[in-house]
């Protein structure tokens, strides 16, 4: 009862008067016939699982989608620019980096980590396993997952070869973790080698899906490249290095999610099912790539944060390299057939119109920022949702479904809900903004709306949300063969149509993030709210004649 009330509130603003009428008689047809029976088996599902939705959900949200991963499934995220000075400050960053990564490993390893909270709620901490050594393998219906944590090296990248990096030595048969010394010796005999042009391997894994599981197969059938993959495939994260462009943040932003095609190099260096990646410009950007099935932003963006407080806060030694003892680094090999070389044609050119179509915006607004809402006793984040919606409307003169992610992290294994942004008060509230109407009666819906859209994200924070709630139903719906009409009315599609996806992810180290939109003529909007200022990513598909340039937000 208590969905299906939320679901048709949610509706409301999106459909006209005779489609809303048309969906009550629906919905109350529903909650007297099949609905009961889908509620009693999804119970059924809860009783016998810790989770009853994240199998389910990584299955319909990731694994399952056969798109490419850069800009569909692929959040990013930079940091600001660093001065270096040479490419050994470069190299002493990044080395730094690693051993903040791997240190932060080895507290999840040993359940070291401090309690994550949010608001004094604690928040399941199990997603950070999934941080270390995680990978995506594609498979033929749907991919895998797959888990390396005792896994004793990364993967380099630099101009499209990747390189197997021990970060672990061994004496007397105890594992010890390298020296930041080692490790930047080794780092710069791999930035400093005389590399020859070869196919780039990495860039297959933008495919499609379908295509980038045929094409492993096609990989597969030389042991060298066998061996290859095994080793890619059982490290614990990867390091990409990219000669600088000497360009905005922007374009460097854009670069992380899928590359310039005007540098191979980049575009090409990179392996995208590897969970986690961070990119290490040489004019002192630093990306970040997140493998999304694996993670949530909020740990992902911890282990980002915990390479670059130690890449700020210490320095790298200056013992001498012991040779004798290092780990060597090695060169990854593959033998490419005339098949390969076809896909390899494909990838190409697939991912250079997927470059073309992407628009990308990053603005900052310096108007204001949180101090200024908190003072007027305001959630910045509701304001930050009104200005979205308010823009839509002015674009495009009506409002849209808008998905704001929520995380459900109070319970085991919990990943996400959606708030449903777009609602009566928040319609009212954009109508009356873009009319001739009085100050007290704005100031009224203002209030309104807020308080319904903290009270909607409280809700989605204590797993009352109605999305992952009604994927459930629909997902018993299908085991069981039933095709109740509830999920056929047209209403149902209209609002999980997100032209709207949009995304808070504070962090004082990062400078923005970005994802690609979930629809063709839809949007993708993240936020980082500051203190004084907020800054924002849009992006659009340039591609869509229903949707503006990004830059026009």
């Amino acid at each position: 009862n208590q969905t299906l009330k939320k679901y048709l509130e949610s509706i409301r603003p999106l459909v006209s008067f005779e489609q809303f009428a048309t969906t009550i008689r629906i919905t109350n047809r529903f909650l007297t016939t099949e609905g009961p029976f889908l509620q009693s088996q999804l119970l059924k599902r809860a009783a016998n699982t810790d989770n009853w939705l994240s199998e389910w959900w990584n299955q319909v949200a990731y694994l399952s989608v056969r798109l490419p991963l850069p800009v569909h499934q692929t959040p990013v995220a930079i940091s600001e620019k660093m001065e270096y000075l040479s490419k050994s400050q470069m190299l002493d960053f990044a080395t730094l980096s690693i051993l903040g990564y791997v240190e932060f490993f080895e507290m999840i390893r040993k359940d070291e980590l401090p309690q994550d909270k949010l608001g004094g709620t604690p928040l399941c901490m199990r997603q950070y396993k999934s941080l270390i050594g995680g990978h995506r393998v594609p498979g033929e219906v749907a991919d895998t997952l797959r888990f390396s944590p005792n896994s004793d090296h990364i993967i380099v990248m630099y101009q499209g070869h990747l390189f197997k990096f021990p970060i672990f030595g061994y004496r007397n048969g105890n594992r010890y973790l390298l020296g930041s010394h080692e490790i930047k010796y080794s780092l710069s005999l791999v930035v400093n080698s005389p590399l020859l042009p070869s196919e780039p391997i990495g860039v297959l894994t933008s495919l499609d899906r379908d295509s980038w599981y045929r094409a492993r197969k096609e990989l597969k059938k030389s042991q060298i490249n066998c061996g290859t993959l095994e080793t890619i495939e059982t490290s614990l994260l990867s390091i990409c290095f990219d000669d600088g462009a000497d360009e905005s943040i922007e374009y460097y932003l854009k670069n992380s999610m899928i590359g310039d095609m005007r540098n191979d190099f980049s575009s090409y260096n990179r392996w995208f099912d590897i969970g986690i990646q961070t990119v290490f410009t040489s004019d002192g950007y630093c990306e970040y790539i997140l493998e999304h099935s694996l993670v949530d932003g909020p740990p992902s963006i911890v282990l980002g944060n915990r390479g670059q407080f130690a890449a700020i806060t210490r320095s790298v030694s200056v013992l001498p390299v012991n040779l004798k003892e290092l780990p060597k680094v090695e060169y990854l090999k593959w033998e490419v057939s005339s098949p390969l070389r076809e896909y390899i044609r494909k990838a190409k050119y697939e991912l250079k119109i997927l470059s073309e179509n992407l628009d990308l915006k990053i603005y900052r607004f310096t108007e204001f920022g949180k101090d200024f809402t908190k003072s007027y006793k305001l959630s910045h984040d509701s304001i930050i949702q009104l200005a979205i919606q308010l823009t839509f409307y002015k674009l495009h003169g009506e409002p849209t479904a808008c998905y704001e992610s929520v995380s459900t992290r109070k319970f085991y294994d919990g990943r996400t809900d959606a708030l449903r942004s777009t609602s009566n008060e928040s319609l009212r509230l954009v109508k009356a903004l873009l009319s001739p109407t009085s100050t007290p009666f704005r100031l009224r819906l203002l209030r309104e709306y807020v308080q319904k859209h903290e009270e909607n994200s409280r809700q989605a924070f204590n797993g009352q949300g109605i999305d992952r709630h009604l994927l459930g139903l629909k997902l018993i719906a299908n085991e069981e063969n039933l095709q109740p009409e509830f999920f056929s009315d047209p209403p149902f599609s209209i609002s999980t149509r997100y032209r709207l996806s949009t995304s808070q992810v504070p962090n004082p180290l990062l400078s923005c993030l970005a994802f690609g939109p979930v629809v063709e003529d839809g949007y993708g909007v993240c936020y980082n709210p500051y203190e004084a200022f907020t800054n924002f990513s849009f992006t659009s598909y340039t591609s869509s004649k229903d949707s503006v340039s990004a830059c026009k937000l």
